[in-house]
């Protein structure tokens, strides 16, 4: 269509821009369910756009364009509305509003000649049909431009993200992440901004994303970015729940503005305490009423080698005792090539580390049944071990002690070298009341008692001598040396195991 004026033939084209989006980390994926928040400075030409434009002789407004669609003409190398429209001439102004996408699902925009269009938007529940809203305005452009008019296009809704925080998470398959108490309505007038409606309503995203649980990993990017309208809330609530069933809850406040993304770390704190949990979670008891607990939390720090094996959560102890085994193995006068020195048993956290030299025959003798019974037992705790976890193994000194400092509550200790078997002792000084306090504890699952028990570590003290630990109301030790074999247990000697997760 021709703008009658001056009898001119200079076609309306245009050139586009869009922003970059602030605070982001990467809206970058392969996926393409739905359609993708818009990243980087340019406008890809296999997309299309909506526009309006008004046209004013200075008393008088026309819509010379309603609604139309801009599609990028390869041959011209152009923007160009589906029709064609030509520049009013001298004396004339135009303005332009341009949308994207061209179809806003549970949007619509409302313009009369003259008057600044809006966007009544409801967004939906489902994140798959949000899209990234983005519109463009410019206002009193010369009748006489002849040029490619310039479209620089906003985000005008907020990205919302979401990331594994800091304490990590379980591993498993997300099956969503919800998010309610937040405004679902509003009303937007280009060039100037939202007016909120009344309701608020939950907004639900599927990624069926598989994690590890390591922190800063990615549960959400992408096609599955949740774009929101701009607000200040709250108390909202996120709730993450897995294909299992299991979720956990977060509680924010916060304002989002458009063009923005917003990141939240989401992830279950691992205390000291708490329960580890037959599907591989964790937390309190009280929080997981129908689940099975099989272990108590010890720490919630791993060893540097236990998290290169991807266990960085935190140590738990099995709730019951197995009989021990004859002997810690049948290598003694050999050694098993992992001696720990003794002035690092305290912090030796590696018995899954230990485990695996032994099971993969890099001690003394091939790794059995036989050989080392007290390794192999412990890795055969009659518990199924969660898939996401080290599974059962025989603890080291240096868990020991963090189980009795932290579980007993307290690490004051002194240090007793034995001469005669080169052994390293570490003794709690108040041996009571955390023989007490251990006991308190694990009455709280009905698991068995550790007090007035010996028990096998995996630290190597030296060729011929393994490790023990004794809680009991007379004494709490941990590092003492035990023969490799030669022993006859009685029912004072048990073996404990332990799972890193």
């Amino acid at each position: 269509m021709n703008i009658f004026g001056e009898n001119n033939n200079k076609q309306i084209n245009f050139s586009l821009s869009i922003p970059e989006w602030k605070n982001t980390d990467s809206l970058a994926t392969t996926k393409t369910s739905r359609a993708m928040p818009i990243t980087g400075t340019l406008f890809g030409t296999d997309k299309a756009f909506g526009m309006i434009a008004d046209v004013s002789d200075g008393s008088n407004y026309t819509t010379e364009i309603d609604k139309e669609v801009v599609l990028y003409n390869t041959v011209n190398k152009m923007w160009e509305t589906t029709a064609d429209h030509y520049w009013p001439g001298t004396d004339k102004t135009v303005n332009f509003y341009a949308y994207y996408p061209t179809s806003i699902t549970n949007g619509t925009i409302i313009h009369t000649a003259g008057t600044t269009p809006t966007l009544k938007y409801t967004v939906p529940a489902d994140a798959a049909t949000q899209a990234d809203i983005m519109t463009s305005t410019s206002t009193g452009v010369s009748g006489t431009t002849y040029s490619s008019t310039s479209v620089s296009f906003e985000h005008i809704l907020a990205a919302v993200k979401f990331t594994v925080g800091t304490s990590g998470l379980p591993s498993g398959t997300i099956k969503s992440i919800t998010i309610s108490g937040i405004k679902n309505s509003g009303t937007y007038t280009f060039g100037s901004g939202w007016t909120l409606g009344s309701t608020s309503s939950s907004f639900t995203v599927s990624p069926s994303s598989v994690i590890t649980g390591a922190a800063g990993a990615d549960i959400t990017s992408g096609t599955f970015t949740m774009m929101m309208i701009p607000q200040s809330f709250t108390n909202a609530t996120i709730i993450l729940t897995y294909n299992t069933g299991t979720s956990y809850r977060k509680t924010i406040s916060g304002n989002w503005t458009a063009n923005n993304i917003y990141t939240y770390n989401l992830s279950k704190s691992v205390n000291v305490g708490d329960y580890y949990y037959s599907d591989g979670t964790w937390g309190a008891i009280s929080e997981n009423p129908q689940k099975v607990p099989i272990a108590i939390i010890f720490s919630n720090i791993t060893s540097e080698k236990d998290k290169k094996y991807g266990f960085t959560h935190g140590y738990a102890m099995a709730l019951n005792n197995t009989n021990a085994p004859n002997c810690w193995s049948l290598s003694q006068g050999s050694s098993d090539n992992m001696t720990i020195e003794s002035s690092n048993l305290q912090t030796d956290y590696d018995g899954y580390d230990h485990f695996l030299h032994i099971s993969t025959n890099k001690g003394a003798l091939v790794y059995s049944a036989t050989n080392y019974p007290a390794f192999y037992d412990a890795r055969n705790y009659n518990v199924v071990a969660p898939s996401n976890s080290s599974g059962w193994y025989l603890p080291s000194v240096g868990q020991w002690f963090l189980f009795i400092s932290n579980i007993g509550k307290s690490s004051d200790v002194t240090y007793n070298f034995d001469n005669q078997t080169g052994s390293y002792n570490i003794y709690w000084t108040n041996y009571a009341s955390i023989s007490f306090i251990i006991e308190s504890v694990v009455k709280n699952t009905n698991s068995d008692t550790f007090v007035g028990y010996w028990y096998w570590c995996s630290s190597e003290q030296n060729s011929n001598y393994g490790s023990l630990t004794n809680i009991s109301s007379n004494s709490v030790y941990t590092g003492g040396a035990d023969p490799h074999k030669g022993r006859n247990p009685d029912d004072s000697e048990k073996l404990r195991s332990v799972i890193a997760f």
